[in-house]
């Protein structure tokens, strides 16, 4: 059987580690992870190997060399282009003229896997292809496995979120294939193991053989993987071979002529490499140290790892820090908590290095310095660029001019350049300024940039669509924290990219490889001009203008301080409307309110409507996507309410079309679907998946049970302007009122009650759910959503994305019913956590 290594990664999230040598050359315990990656195959016999290269091969070839040193058969292969995990494969395969079986394992994972036992599972089953799978705490960031009870895999799920993880295990990236399965992968394509090549399998009819191993398993992601990794071998968590000796009776491993001086105090783990000298009275606990290395007098080396011909001198101190190679730090300085010192960085005498400091190579600190921001050439972000609602951070802290302006640049290097962009921003001064940083970096990348300035996200959207451009971004103060501030990114239908273009982003932001334009090609800067009149004349295309205005329709509206107060009125006066506003001015400061505020607000709009016999009351938000509405009679009508009667006020149109409700719309909502024969899809309820929901299903009308509306007759995005005036039209084809209609069908009680649960037990709960909740009436769309049609009711169980919470939404006919679903599932979740 021949080994296919996968050996190509950039390691970006690893940087600085990853800056001077590719990710497999990363030392764990002094050695490459590569290296013990070889010493598992090679303990399990699997002896001739194929490594797959990209990033810096050179470095590999030149330390493994034909692998005869390390007991293997070792040669390599350079694919031309980005293939993708399955065509890089397919790649090594036609280069080598491999026609066996093959192991594929990736370079830099940890473990101690039975490669043997998996294989002999491989043969029991006769199976054509089997993936190594194993349980994790957090499978949020891998690609999770679901199986039948044969230890068959039933479905895949690709870096889920945590309403769709319904196991807790993951796919370690080990992989057995015969023939028969890496024959479908096509040649000289980008194809992806996960994402294609199991997924055809499955569409094939060929059943794909799971193997479960318990055993030590970690993927050297990013930094605080790296540290924990080597902190595991240290102590025992993993067996690993090292060339370092064991000094008898302690938990010391040291190389050969390193000379410790017997002064010094030795505690805990310990690893030391060759030809390293430790001074007298210096104490060093938990830590791994390379080779060549001097520690000098009464020094003191606490959980770090220190890497080869590094130099300490005396009276210093290291603690849970990462030191890497030909380091020199000078006498009496302090090295604290969490910080990476990069390659050949001198450090003078008498310095102190604040907690989670960072400096790129080559870098010099001056005699009694003290750093306490990170000297880099490229900011560390977190680990995740983008969060559940696009890049989100704190403004001008997190988020600043030069943040933005790097981000620009990998946004423009994804794509061609001489493409065009529109964007747009909100009205703070905070948005203007980072949305010109994020400009200068797209046009530095040789990428046009039109400049909408502060236009609603709709219309960027809309004018993204209809005049062909590649795609844009807007830059806005968060509508739920007035600290930060959020950058959404679009493709070029105007929809929010998707999380493969978002990993692009991300990659080439981390790497900081950007396409820099020579200044005869730097984007052009243009402001368009007549881009609303454009819009409006769209929505008026779209309208029964005549029909609306022989109503003679008063209405309030309520702007929120936002931009549509600059475009609204104009189409409002031309239908004929009698409009009675509210906050109908920019303030930049007013147009992210919090829960009471917003309450008070629609109070204030109830009362206006009530008093001033309008028809209708209508609230936007401040980005003009959603809107809340007031009935006739000042009543509030709440959101669930909102979205039955605008289906009841299309009802004859949608009759045998689809529409998309969110998974926790209330059972009334099915209901009243099913009393007008209406096909309806329930999606996550994120507005991007109930988007792409309604594009993929070319759904006619969808709702998002929070004040979004989409009316695909128009375009599939939320638009709080064409909603407003959509509304009015159907309003005016109708008879009845909204209040009528609004309660036509009785609301029926539902209630979300969160439960406390850490980040680690989230991905075992929801395995327990999903497995206990087999025989039932169930969706997994997002969550576990179980019905009870009994009681006319449900249940949706899911994780909360980004706090230590468990969810459990209910909706049944009565309050009883209500409190007893809530009940029996919430002792359900607490026997798991």
């Amino acid at each position: 059987m021949r080994t296919i290594l996968m050996a190509g990664g950039f390691g970006t999230r690893l940087r600085p580690l990853t800056i001077k040598i590719p990710k497999p050359m990363v030392p764990i315990a002094n050695k490459p992870i590569m290296f013990h990656v070889i010493n598992l195959l090679k303990r399990h016999k699997f002896i001739n190997i194929s490594a797959l290269l990209f990033f810096q091969h050179d470095v590999i070839r030149n330390y493994f060399q034909n692998g005869q040193e390390f007991g293997v058969n070792l040669s390599y292969v350079l694919p031309d282009e980005d293939y993708g995990t399955a065509g890089a494969v397919k790649y090594s395969i036609i280069k080598e003229n491999i026609n066996e079986p093959i192991l594929v394992i990736s370079s830099d994972i940890l473990c101690d896997f039975d490669l043997t036992k998996a294989l002999e599972s491989h043969k029991t089953k006769n199976a054509k292809a089997t993936i190594i799978l194993t349980h994790t705490k957090d499978p949020t960031s891998y690609g999770i496995v679901i199986t039948d009870d044969k230890s068959n895999i039933e479905k895949f799920l690709e870096k889920p979120s945590w309403g769709e993880v319904f196991s807790d295990l993951i796919n370690t990236g080990i992989y057995i294939l015969e023939k028969e399965a890496y024959d479908f992968i096509p040649e000289n394509v980008e194809f992806d193991f996960s994402k294609d090549l199991f997924p055809l399998l499955l569409e094939k009819g060929i059943k794909i053989n799971a193997y479960i191993d318990n055993g030590y398993w970690k993927d050297i992601g990013n930094i605080s993987e790296y540290f924990s990794a080597n902190m595991d071998c240290l102590e025992s968590k993993i067996q690993i071979d090292v060339e370092e000796e064991n000094i008898e009776n302690t938990n010391f491993f040291v190389g050969k002529n390193t000379n410790i001086n017997f002064t010094s105090n030795l505690e805990g783990h310990l690893i030391i490499g060759e030809n390293s000298i430790v001074e007298p009275k210096s104490k060093i606990k938990n830590s791994i140290i390379g080779k060549n290395v001097r520690i000098g007098k009464n020094c003191n080396i606490e959980n770090s790892i220190i890497w080869d011909n590094t130099q300490i001198a005396q009276d210093s101190e290291v603690r849970n820090s990462i030191i890497l190679d030909n380091v020199s730090i000078g006498i009496q300085t302090f090295i604290d908590d969490n910080c990476v010192v990069s390659s050949n960085v001198k450090i003078g005498d008498n310095v102190i290095i604040k907690p989670n400091i960072k400096i790129w190579p080559n870098k010099e600190i001056e005699s009694g310095a003290i750093l306490s921001s990170s000297l880099i050439w490229a900011e560390k972000w977190s680990y995740m660029l983008f969060a559940k609602y696009g890049v989100t951070g704190l403004a001008n802290l997190e988020i600043t001019p030069e943040f933005c302006t790097k981000l620009g640049s990998a946004y423009a290097t994804s794509l061609k350049e001489k493409s065009t962009v529109v964007c747009g921003r909100d009205t703070h001064p905070v948005s203007r300024l980072l949305n010109r940083a994020l400009m200068s970096g797209v046009l530095s990348c040789g990428v046009n940039v039109e400049d909408l300035s502060d236009t609603p996200i709709p219309i960027i959207r809309y004018i993204i669509k209809t005049t062909g451009k590649s795609g844009g971004f807007y830059l806005r103060r968060s509508p739920f924290d007035t600290e930060f501030v959020d950058i959404k990114f679009f493709d070029n239908n105007g929809m929010d990219i998707v999380s493969s273009k978002e990993k692009t982003i991300e990659r080439l932001f981390f790497r900081e490889d950007f396409r820099k334009s020579s200044i005869n090609k730097v984007g052009n800067l243009n402001f368009p001009y007549h881009t609303i009149e454009s819009y409006n004349n769209s929505i008026l295309n779209k309208l029964n203008i005549e029909r609306i205005k022989e109503q003679n329709l008063r209405v309030v509206i309520d702007y929120s301080f936002g931009s549509a107060s600059k475009i609204l009125p104009n189409i409002l006066g031309k239908i004929g409307i009698e409009v009675i506003s509210l906050n109908a001015f920019i303030e930049p400061n007013k147009t992210t309110r919090t829960k009471e505020e917003f309450e008070q607000a629609q109070n204030t709009l109830s009362i206006i409507t009530k008093s001033t016999n309008s028809q209708l009351g209508i609230m936007l938000d401040s980005g003009c996507e959603k809107v809340f509405l007031v009935d006739n009679h000042g009543e509030i009508i709440d959101n669930e309410k909102a979205v039955r009667a605008l289906i009841l006020l299309q009802s004859q149109r949608l009759k045998n079309k689809k529409i998309i409700l969110p998974v926790n719309a209330s059972f009334m909502c099915e209901k009243l679907c099913n009393d007008l024969n209406i096909d309806f899809y329930e999606s996550p309820f994120t507005m991007k998946e109930l988007m792409y929901n309604a594009y993929n299903l070319k759904a006619y009308f969808s709702a998002d049970a929070n004040g979004g509306f989409l009316f695909s007759d128009y375009q599939y995005f939320f638009d709080g302007i064409y909603s407003t005036l959509k509304i009015l039209e159907l309003l005016s084809l109708q008879d009845k009122n909204i209040s009528q209609l609004a309660n036509m069908y009785e609301s029926t009680p539902k209630s979300k009650v969160l439960i406390p649960c850490p980040f680690d037990k989230k991905g075992s709960v929801m395995r327990k759910l999903f497995e206990d909740t087999q025989n039932t009436d169930r969706l997994t769309t997002f969550g576990i959503k179980i019905y009870h049609k009994d009681i006319e009711g449900w249940v949706l169980l899911y994780p909360e994305e980004d706090k230590s919470y468990f969810a459990i939404e209910a909706n049944a006919k009565t309050q009883k019913d209500l409190e007893n679903l809530i009940d029996t599932y919430k002792e359900m979740v607490k026997k798991y956590i």
